[in-house]
């Protein structure tokens, strides 16, 4: 039988941890951190144990009345564990409340955290959360959406900068605001349209400050509201040359490849043979690409014929890749021929002409009358990559004559049998090739690429080789393949 006295002291330790319990839990779920119990005073470590739960017992304890305001705030808005949370929380309401706010936008409850962000700014207007609190408020309205919400928001923005000028969020605030501005003048707002348009026109002759995104936005915003009123700030910005600019440019040269009207090719190729910058030239270089017509493979023509550069020539020549024209492909044959470029830039060549739909006769050809010419394996590899993208018989012979060839590396020959069974090669022919081969290493690799198969033939031919190859190697590596496979006939087989 329990004695009272030690049922009661029991009862008070219960108690004590649960209290205890409850001073660490709640504050965490308000701030989503382990800092939050610095507002109970170490002298008053047992009083904190005894914290309960009810929201009235709590209230009695508050002694000052901004958290006291902060406790109702969250208590209307009906949040059960913030706001007990907060009354333990009572030397910044204006925080607690700003970070309740912030943990309902991360819910993605924009009305919530509206209805937060403008309480700790209409209570607390001379807090440290409330220079932000008016931005957050806009980006909440701003992801509801809607009319109204988007020009309640545009009018927090102007009224934070006016109101709060030293907030650590203006810079964003800016680029939102050209961003809302942007969706108000696709819904037919003239003011927001204008004001767009102004924007746009003063940054295009200026040196960017820290706030990039705002460039950025600004232009992007113009160009989905009307690409015929951004196209002439876009050429400004295109026709700069400073350095300070460099940046902005290369945001231009995305956005105007969006634009495809009858400038937006020659901006470019404008961009690629005379901006200073080497960023701006590669990605004019890429944009061009994607135009695909006689001018643009004209100018990645050019390129080719006078860039030094490889990183450019490179991508000049993915973006021909790209191209349909006989001009290009002729192009990528003669760069495939050349040996006084790059090996990367050759590579890519040969690469792009295995990637290149079409006529799949013709590509094979090609490749197979280079690849005598090569005398690098990485650009021999290259090429049987290649060959076996075209899944025709002729791809299979030629894999297959260069992986049985005795004069070519060991590296070259795996890679031609792998390619050849990735082309299609049949798994009786893969078996050929291991019988009439004498060298351990190269049969264990046959064994390897049947097994790669995974088909009902590929397990009889595994089990044939595990029933009569002499090979103990061979015979091991076939055993491992079929341990791989999901076929009902390999687990009695092995038993």
């Amino acid at each position: 039988m329990t004695r009272p006295g030690s049922a009661a002291q029991e009862a008070r330790s219960a108690h004590e941890r649960r209290g205890a319990m409850r001073a660490l839990i709640l504050p965490a779920l308000l701030l989503g951190v382990a800092t939050a119990l610095t507002a109970v005073p170490s002298a008053n470590a047992q009083q904190a144990k005894s914290v309960s739960l009810d929201g009235h017992a709590q209230m009695s304890r508050l002694n000052d009345v901004s958290a006291m305001r902060a406790f109702n705030d969250l208590r209307e808005l009906g949040d059960l564990r913030a706001f007990t949370a907060l009354s333990i929380l009572q030397d910044d309401p204006a925080d607690s409340l700003f970070r309740v706010a912030q943990a309902a936008l991360r819910r993605s409850e924009h009305q919530r955290a509206a209805e937060l962000f403008r309480n700790v700014r209409s209570r607390y207007p001379r807090s440290a959360p409330a220079a932000d609190a008016a931005y957050w408020e806009a980006f909440s309205l701003h992801r509801l959406g809607g009319q109204q919400n988007l020009s309640t928001a545009l009018e927090l923005l102007q009224m934070q900068r006016t109101t709060y000028p030293a907030a650590a969020s203006l810079a964003d605030a800016r680029a939102l605001a050209a961003r809302i501005e942007g969706q108000l003048a696709s819904r037919g707002d003239a003011a927001s349209a204008q004001r767009l348009i102004g924007r746009a026109e003063r940054m295009a002759g200026t040196c960017p400050r820290e706030d990039e995104d705002e460039r950025l936005m600004v232009l992007d915003a113009l160009l989905t509201m009307d690409s015929e009123l951004a196209m002439p700030t876009l050429k400004t910005v295109m026709a700069r040359r400073d350095e300070c600019s460099a940046a902005l440019r290369r945001k231009a040269v995305f956005l105007i490849s969006r634009k495809r009207g009858p400038e937006t090719e020659d901006i470019l190729v404008n961009a690629l043979t005379s901006d200073p910058d080497k960023e701006v030239r590669e990605q004019a270089v890429f944009w061009l690409g994607q135009v695909n017509t006689e001018k643009s493979t004209t100018a990645l023509l050019d390129v080719l014929r006078t860039s030094q550069d490889d990183a450019v020539l490179e991508k000049a020549v993915f973006a021909l890749s790209q191209q349909r024209s006989e001009r290009a492909q002729t192009a990528l044959h003669d760069l495939a021929r050349r040996g006084d470029v790059a090996k990367a830039v050759r590579s890519q060549a040969i690469f792009s002409i295995g990637q290149r739909s079409g006529n799949a006769d013709e590509a094979v050809r090609f490749l197979t009358e280079l690849y005598p010419s090569l005398n690098d394996d990485e650009l021999k590899q290259r090429v049987l990559f290649s060959v076996s993208q075209k899944k025709i018989p002729a791809a299979q012979s030629f894999l297959r004559t260069v992986a049985t060839n005795s004069r070519e590396s060991m590296d070259v020959r795996r890679s031609a049998l792998f390619h050849a069974g990735r082309a299609g090669l049949a798994t009786p022919q893969l078996l050929d090739i291991m019988r009439s081969s004498t060298e351990s290493d190269f049969r264990q690799h046959v064994v390897f690429v049947i097994g790669e198969k995974k088909t009902a033939e590929s397990v009889d031919a595994l089990m044939d080789i595990v029933k009569n190859e002499p090979n103990a190697g061979v015979r091991k590596t076939a055993i491992f393949w079929l341990g791989q496979s999901k076929d009902p006939r390999v687990a009695p087989f092995l038993m």
